[in-house]
């Protein structure tokens, strides 16, 4: 497998714990546990393989050498990345892991991946738009893994059906719907996956517990077992950490709301003080501060 040219070298797919790491903190911890995963699974060379058969499994000769991931962190608004991204001879393959709740917004986000990741390959390749010549682009397939329960009663929605009415569009996107089949391809032992944490939440609660009794399930059920048990504890104790990080990134918010809180209470009373001719007493208390912190606000003003 070649190694995320198109992108600069910013996707590592050596990196395992980069792969942990770069799903940050906003959000769910659960949700960076099933990210991350999918981003570590596919990041080694025999599971994205599998992918590629279990899209393709016409192509009987592509190798792991053959492809090529192009996975991007940021695609034009902050925080937007799509999770999968790999190239196999003329072929583009984008693919987006959505999550319980299903929004066909994920055409759009396709969309701007697909975008991004065209552009990152004309300039790797050296073409210009500005040429009389036509660019050459590899042929896209955009998907979207669905891990929720939700009846989606469809393989294949469009930009134009979904937003306008089929009415005729200058734009047209189609991404195909993957859903839990009966199968026991990588995909849908990654689905069945997502949906064994997502029961352990619900019993456990957003804890290093649901993360491992997750792990122990999906060994019992031969759901992604062996890739499981080869980082079994690396990834345990990512997970604990992510937990751990997200409780400190938590305090470290309440702590800044509370400066906040209390700089705008401090700028009221002396406002008071000023226009009204109030004393800080007389102000403090027509703000409804209570007696037990108007001690607090006065050594402050």
């Amino acid at each position: 497998m070649k190694g995320g040219d198109w992108n600069n070298g910013r996707f590592r797919p050596d990196n395992r714990r980069q792969c942990f790491s770069d799903a940050g903190f906003s959000g769910e911890p659960y949700r960076n546990v099933k990210d991350s995963v999918f981003k570590w699974l596919f990041a080694d060379p025999k599971y994205l393989l599998q992918l590629y058969q279990t899209l393709h499994p016409e192509d009987k000769v592509t190798t792991a050498e053959d492809l090529d991931l192009v996975t991007l962190e940021t695609v034009i608004i902050k925080d937007i990345h799509n999770d999968l991204g790999f190239a196999v001879g003329s072929k583009l393959l984008v693919l987006a892991e959505t999550q319980s709740t299903w929004s066909v917004n994920i055409i759009v986000r396709s969309f701007f991946y697909l975008a991004q990741t065209y552009q990152n390959y004309l300039r790797k390749t050296k073409q210009s738009l500005y040429n009389t010549k036509p660019v050459e682009l590899p042929r896209a397939e955009l998907y979207v893994i669905y891990t929720g329960n939700s009846q989606i009663g469809k393989n294949e929605i469009s930009l134009t059906e979904e937003f306008f009415n089929d009415m005729p569009c200058a734009l047209e996107t189609k991404v195909k719907v993957i859903l839990e089949g009966e199968g026991h391809d990588i995909i849908n032992q990654y689905i069945l996956f997502s949906k064994v944490i997502d029961e352990q939440i619900k019993k456990f609660g957003r804890t290093d517990d649901a993360v491992r009794e997750t792990f122990r399930i999906c060994k019992d059920r031969d759901i992604l077992k062996e890739f499981l048990e080869s980082h079994e504890k690396e990834a345990v104790n990512i997970m604990v950490q992510l937990y751990s990080q997200r409780e400190a990134v938590t305090e470290w918010g309440e702590s800044q709301y509370a400066e906040g809180e209390t700089s705008a209470t401090l700028e009221n009373i002396r406002e008071l003080m000023k226009n009204l001719k109030l004393t800080a007493d007389q102000a403090m208390q027509a703000l409804g501060i209570p007696p037990a912190k108007q001690a607090v606000y006065k050594r402050k003003l």
